[in-house]
């Protein structure tokens, strides 16, 4: 650069401080703008800024400065120097700028802020903070999970599930499933005279009870019984040696028996000898013993038992345990019916070794003798002598007397099952005049019996019905206690009892399905755990599960084709199962081994699955708040909220949008949150959002399976007025009402514009004679060269309503005379086309025209209309500039309108996202505008004869009457053919003397019909339509009758007297069209 151009360059900076100290901002900024788009391409000025708040901040720094300088060309020249060093001026054009964000890995820090680049930001990876079930990473914003899993282990839990032959137990937390059991009834019978334990199926003997002062009675088989036991020593032996003599006779052994000195312990009752009658059977004689210890053992124990031996078969046949038996007549029943006894009684001997007594078989005439000595068991054959012996005869007392009260102790036996109900304890007894009463409970040994203290289940008359207070179900053993009370000299006897039992067995296989579970939506299935019971060797358990959509589980798989599952294992990859699906339900088998009386069960159960963290059933809402973003500028507009979700959104699910700005703090570091404005949604509150579905806000593309939503922010909301917006932050809000699904965010966006609205000054507008309005104006914008102009009129109409963004169907005006059918209208920065009209509406509106945004406005606003018939520096690509003209034929799109304030604007759209828009007027007072012809109300030739449609003077006044809004240079003209007019001519009521055969204005000469024409136009050139008027010109005279006669014809004779004239006379046939 030589020195010259230094020179010139310096001078340039010279004059831009000048104007930035001694001039005002707007000044500046049209002087700036101008100066740059200078088309020689000479360099006028030498400073730029980004915008005009811009430009008066850098002013108003430059003015501090420089006041503490002592003159102004000091100021100008140093300032110029100094300023260029300290104070560099930025030079930017007007853009739009977009910050993304696409991971969220870096983590919550609240206090981290984005800046503003000249690129979209995309790696940032921060976000200020997120609610508690947000899962923010590399794949993006979605709702977190949870490991959830469904119990059942309590008998409320199983109780819900349906049976086959299996059933639930226990209770609370030990309930558990097991194989139901089967009943068989039974009969427990204990009757007869052997030891066999009574049990189901199996008939019992005494024999294993407790006796206390009881014995059985004596006889074999299902005949035995209990009863009181006699007292010991009631019986005797008569030791005869030879004193019997030889052939004794029964007689003879009765007399001896008899004698009160043979039988020492029988004081009183009859005693009985022995006899047989049977050659083929003996009896055994029975042992000798000392019975009260004196010595003496011919006395023999009362408890001995009883034996028939038979000779012919080698085989012997007990009797009864205790043979003083014998003596109360029930024993000789069971005796073969041959043998002989006294009086019905019967008696026998032991088989005891030791000394004997033996008995020999004698003659039926004879008695039976026996001698003491052998000590062998041997029966002893019948010898030649046989009774011809002297030997001992046994005698037996009849006077036998017994305990007055005796137990019976003794149990039966359910046998080992798997369970059992004991109904009722019955008993047959004969009472001989004594009594049996009998206490029942349940025990658990078989060994041991229970105490009948308590708890039992008493009576005395047979049956007794059994609960669960004295018969146990879980209890093997029925124990009773007999007690049988007598006169002493007879005894009752326990012949047989029953006992009623129901005997319980588990079935040998059983299935368990559970209730339907409800996992409220699951986005995986995982491990089913469950905890068994097959101690019994040979059960088992398995389980199977399955999955559907449906809560009747309809669609599900047969279970007949689910594989068993085992325990542990997760279930997902089974055939049964879909991932995802709500419902789940199992079934368990059971299958019990050959030992029914034991069960398998299933004890408690667990299905795990993957679900959407705290999800109850109820809509869950979470969010995250993205980092505050510095756009750098206060003049920005936050225009736009970007985000990718999923092509369709999963069942249930919604992705929902908000934001918030706030200007810069002081050091222009962080926000000022005291200022902020909060989360809003389109609306400009917190109630409302921006999602995709939003279709008056958002609009969206899908590529490859993703929604791209892009939402405009309305420019009426604080959020997008471009008003202390230069910190911005996004709000990501996910919800669900099905815990299998989340959306899922997977880009977040802001865009936003820095952009000053271009400059619109010097609106000067008038309408000229032809009816075109003529505009001159200025426009400006410090970012974008060329602009879109329109030129719109103000003709009176407002709006008659609060009129918000999101009204699409009418515009409410205060009258819509003035405007045409259809056209394109602006209040304040919005344009708004409209297709028809109906009363005061406008209608078929498409808000936010020709790039403009839609904004709200107030009732009482202006309504301009858009010119359409322009020409000039009008439309689209119109440079910035001063002298800018636009000519508008303004009656050819509003026809018949007269407005006398009107005003004109010029409204300079530069095509960005935001303050894209700036207008300028004309005058306030406005000036008239007239689109709207004069009204004709009357016009006519007016004949200066007697006749008004007839004149012989060619020279005729003329009539008018005519309606004109604006009487200022209003004229009017004529014609006598419509074509050749007279010159325009100040408007009069009448003109007079008009020729009416003018020639010049197109007149004929000669009588006949002459019509006159009129016009009449205003100041703007408005002409009315033609108006016109005829008149006969006739100059001959008519023609004269001839022979006119009159004759009196009057009648006077009658009252009121009749005058009458007759005239005649002869026609005249040249009349020139004329009567007279």
């Amino acid at each position: 650069m030589d020195s010259k151009q230094k020179t010139e360059k310096i001078k340039i900076k010279i004059k831009d401080y000048f104007h930035l100290i001694f001039r005002s901002a707007k000044d500046n900024h049209f002087r700036i703008q101008q100066c740059h788009q200078n088309p020689d391409g000479e360099v006028r000025c030498d400073i730029y800024f980004d915008s005009y708040i811009a430009l008066k901040k850098y002013q108003k720094k430059v003015r501090r400065v420089t006041l503490s300088l002592s003159s102004a060309i000091s100021v100008i020249v140093i300032s110029t120097l100094i300023i260029q060093l300290i104070l560099p001026v930025f030079k930017s054009q007007a853009a739009t700028f977009n910050w993304q964000q696409s991971s969220w890995t870096g983590g919550a820090f609240p206090n981290d802020y984005v800046a503003h680049q000249t690129t979209p930001v995309s790696n940032w990876d921060k976000y200020a903070s997120k609610d508690e079930d947000i899962t923010a990473d590399g794949d993006g914003v979605t709702l977190s999970s949870e490991a959830v899993s469904w119990t059942q282990t309590t008998d409320t839990d199983f109780n819900a599930g349906t049976v086959s032959q299996t059933a639930m137990s226990g209770s609370g937390a030990e309930g558990f499933v097991q194989l139901d059991t089967f009943v068989t009834n039974y009969s427990v019978t204990q009757t007869d005279d052997t030891s066999t334990v009574s049990s189901s199926g199996q008939q019992g003997g005494w024999g294993y009870g407790t006796f206390s002062n009881t014995r059985q009675n004596g006889v074999v088989g299902n005949g035995a019984g209990i009863k009181l036991s006699t007292a010991a020593g009631k019986s005797t032996l008569y030791l005869g040696g030879s004193m019997l003599g030889t052939n004794i006779l029964r007689s003879s052994v009765d007399s001896m028996c008899s004698s009160s000195v043979n039988r020492p312990n029988c004081d009183t009752g009859s005693v009985k000898g022995f006899i047989s009658t049977d050659v083929n059977d003996e009896i055994q004689d029975m042992q000798t013993i000392d019975v009260d210890s004196d010595g003496v053992t011919g006395r023999f124990d009362s408890n001995s038992p009883i034996y028939k031996y038979s000779k012919s078969s080698g085989t012997s046949t007990l009797f009864t345990n205790t043979w003083a038996d014998m003596l109360d007549g029930t024993i000789p029943s069971y005796i073969n019916t041959g043998l002989d006894y006294f009086s019905g009684y019967w008696w026998s001997n032991s088989n005891y070794g030791g000394s004997y007594n033996l008995t020999y078989h004698c003659p039926t005439s004879n008695g039976m003798s026996g001698y003491i000595g052998y000590q062998t068991s041997d029966w002893i054959q019948r010898s030649s002598r046989g009774c011809t012996f002297s030997q001992p005869i046994l005698c037996i007392c009849s006077d036998v007397s017994y305990n007055l009260s005796g137990t019976y102790t003794s149990y039966v036996s359910s046998g080992n099952t798997g369970g059992r109900t004991w109904n009722s304890f019955a008993w047959n007894e004969t009472s001989n005049g004594g009594d049996i009463t009998v206490k029942v409970k349940s025990g658990s040994s078989a060994v041991t019996p229970p105490s009948f203290a308590a708890d039992t289940c008493d009576g005395s008359t047979s049956p007794i019905a059994l609960n669960s207070t004295c018969a146990s179900s879980s209890d093997q053993y029925l124990w009773y206690q007999a007690t049988l009370t007598g006169p002493g000299t007879a005894t009752p006897t326990l012949d047989q009892i029953n006992v009623d039992v129901d005997v319980s067995n588990y079935q040998t296989t059983g299935n368990y399905t559970s209730s339907i579970y409800d996992t409220l939506g699951n986005i995986s299935f995982g491990n089913l755990a469950y905890n068994a019971n097959t101690t019994p060797v040979g059960s088992s358990v398995s389980v199977k599960a399955r999955t559907s959509d449906n809560l009747d589980m309809s669609g599900a798989t047969d279970w007949a084709s689910c594989e068993a599952v085992s325990s542990g294992a997760d279930i997902s990859a089974n055939s049964c199962v879909t991932d995802g699906q709500r419902y789940v339900q199992y079934q368990a088998t059971l299958t019990s081994s050959t030992d029914q009386t034991q069960t398998p069960t299933l004890n408690d159960i667990s299905v795990q699955f993957e679900r959407i963290s705290n999800f109850s059933g109820l809509l869950v809402t979470q969010s995250l708040v993205g980092s505050w973003y510095n756009a750098s500028d206060e003049t920005n507009a936050f225009t736009n909220i970007i985000w990718e979700e999923e092509e369709n959104l999963p069942s249930g699910t919604d992705v929902k949008f908000q934001a918030q700005t706030a200007p810069t703090n002081a050091g222009n570091d962080a926000p000022e949150t005291g200022s902020v404005t909060g989360f809003v949604g389109p609306d400009g509150t917190g109630s409302s959002y921006f999602s995709s579905s939003d279709a008056v806000n958002c609009s969206s593309t899908v590529n490859a399976g993703t929604r791209t939503v892009d939402c405009f922010i309305p420019a009426e909301i604080n959020i997008g007025d471009g008003t202390d917006d230069q910190w911005m932050q996004y709000k990501i809000i996910l919800e669900t009402d099905n815990g299998g699904q989340s959306a899922t965010v997977t880009r977040a966006e802001l865009q936003y514009v820095v952009n000053v609205a271009p400059l619109v000054g010097s609106v000067i507008a008038s309408q000229d004679a032809s009816g075109i309005v003529n505009v001159s104006y200025d426009v400006a914008d410090s970012d974008t060269s060329a602009q879109t102009i329109s030129v719109l009129a103000d003709l009176g109409a407002t709006l008659e309503e609060d009129f918000i963004a999101s009204d699409s169907t009418a515009i409410t005006v205060s009258n819509t005379a003035s405007l045409p059918s259809s056209g394109t209208i602006q209040i304040e920065k919005e344009q708004i086309e409209y297709t028809g009209k109906s009363g005061n509406d406008l209608i078929g509106i498409t808000r936010g025209a020709n790039s403009t945004r839609t904004v709200n406005h107030l009732s009482g606003e202006a309504i301009w209309f858009k010119g359409v018939s322009v020409t000039g520096d009008v439309g689209a690509g119109i440079d910035n500039g001063s002298g800018k003209t636009v000519s508008w034929t303004i009656k050819t799109d509003l026809p018949n309108v007269y407005y006398e304030s009107a005003r004109i604007m010029i409204s300079a759209n530069d095509g960005n996202a935001a303050n894209q828009v700036g207008t300028g007027e004309s005058n306030v007072a406005g000036f008239p505008i007239d689109t709207k012809n004069p009204t004709v109300n009357s016009f006519s030739v007016d004949s200066s004869t007697a006749n008004a449609n007839k004149t012989n003077d060619d020279t005729e006044d003329l009539i008018i009457s005519t309606t004109e809004d604006n009487q200022s240079g209003y004229q009017m003209r004529f014609s006598n053919n419509g074509s050749d007019w007279k010159s325009w001519e100040d408007y009069a009521v009448s003109k007079t003397q008009w020729n009416i055969l003018d020639a010049t204005y197109g007149g004929t000469a000669g009588d006949g019909s002459k019509t006159v024409y009129a016009q009449f136009r205003d100041a703007n050139g408005n002409i009315s339509i033609t108006s016109s008027d005829a008149i006969v010109y006739d100059t001959d005279s008519p023609g004269v009758p001839s022979g006119v006669k009159a004759q009196d014809a009057s009648n006077d004779n009658i009252t009121p007297i009749e005058n009458r004239i007759f005239v005649s006379w002869e026609v005249n046939t040249d009349l020139n069209n004329d009567f007279a």
